[in-house]
């Protein structure tokens, strides 16, 4: 039985994977590390303590990052907050010895973000582009989303680490992340969210350029489920041999489905109008093509968010057994929808951040989409 260690627990992806893997396994010890006491109440309040133990700290107390580590087998690195220091300090604590026997390796599970892997045609934001990412090893060619990666960036610095110190280390670059989340504290991720709240603020429809750009897309639900299916490929249940599963080592790239069945932004843009339009929340089903520069006035990282493409195969994570179970984007946009409606009209301002026009603070959420 592995403990884990999981940070980001009061964030979109970071709890509602706290609730899949409390519900999934229920055996799991689990381990949060939360930043403050208001944080800790609320998970204390929805969760027994019996199940999951809290530790009140940032990630920047390198002690207590390290100490709590040291007891994990398996840490979930989902805060939005982290750096390549504190991922390096936790890594290099999980392989100092544990008291308790296990048959799995120790493992590293760190998020990426969708900025990573997004990019533009040559036409620029809103076109499509030719790029489609895969992640098995054995298919080396440029659009396996390793080499997308430079060899100085921090996600080869900690597959490294993981390396030097016989840690499993997996890098997970979700796609577009969608649906409305069942954690603790905040509910919604950015792209799809942030631009539902745009077209109800301005009451039209917009895309960047033609909108033609087009996404893969994870289901949260997925998402979370793809987490654990890494835990349980390295902690095979009710195993008795001593032999250590396959490497869990290495990039993944997330999507509920094949890139055949992707969508454009388009299509995003015009199933939000149609149904906030069916709604009476706005009168005009009407779509504005803007520029990069005009999109950027009403979100700065519009053009990224809403006009980048980024498509790829989950190779890697179905050969574990993995499947997609969760609605798709088109059938859960009524679901945002309505949650959207109900931040607007102040019936949930206290599980999420209101909408920010701090360009500091929208470029880290941006960025991470956690």
């Amino acid at each position: 039985m592995p403990t884990l260690l999981l940070t980001g627990a009061t964030g979109y992806i970071g709890g509602h994977t706290l609730q899949h893997l409390t519900l999934t396994h229920p055996e799991w010890s689990i381990t949060v590390l939360l930043r403050t006491e208001s944080q800790a109440k609320i998970i204390s309040n929805q969760y027994p303590t019996s199940r999951i133990k809290i530790f009140v700290g940032s990630l920047k107390d390198l002690e207590l990052v390290g100490k709590c580590a040291a007891e994990a087998d398996v840490v979930l690195q989902l805060s939005s907050s982290t750096n390549l220091t504190t991922s390096e300090i936790i890594i290099s604590h999980m392989s100092q010895p544990q008291l308790q026997t296990h048959h799995g390796k120790k493992l590293f599970i760190q998020l990426s973000h969708l900025t990573a892997l997004s990019n533009t045609s040559t036409t620029g934001y809103g076109s499509p582009s030719s790029t489609i990412y895969h992640d098995s090893p054995s298919n080396p060619s440029k659009e396996n989303i390793t080499h997308h990666f430079p060899p100085s960036s921090p996600e080869h610095a900690i597959i490294a680490t993981g390396n030097e110190h016989g840690v499993s280390t997996a890098i997970l670059c979700p796609s577009l992340i969608y649906g409305v989340g069942q954690g603790p504290v905040r509910k919604r991720g950015c792209t799809v969210p942030y631009l539902i709240e745009a077209v109800m603020k301005r009451g039209r429809g917009f895309t960047v350029g033609e909108g033609r750009n087009v996404m893969s897309c994870i289901h949260i639900t997925d998402l979370s489920s793809a987490l654990t299916t890494l835990v349980e490929h390295n902690f095979p249940q009710n195993s008795k041999s001593l032999t250590h599963p396959p490497s869990t080592s290495g990039f993944y790239f997330l999507a509920s489905s094949p890139p055949n069945n992707d969508i454009s932004f388009n299509e995003i843009t015009t199933a939000i109008v149609n149904n906030c339009r069916a709604r009476n929340i706005i009168q005009s089903t009407e779509i504005e093509r803007l520029s990069p520069g005009q999109a950027a006035q009403i979100h700065p990282w519009a053009p990224m968010l809403w006009g980048a493409n980024c498509r790829g195969f989950s190779d890697r994570l179905r050969e574990l057994g993995w499947e997609a179970r969760g609605r798709g984007l088109r059938e859960s946009l009524d679901e945002m929808v309505e949650f959207e409606v109900g931040l607007l009209k102040g019936q949930r301002e206290e599980l999420v951040g209101t909408w920010k026009t701090d360009v500091a603070i929208v470029a880290e959420e941006a960025v991470c989409c956690f």
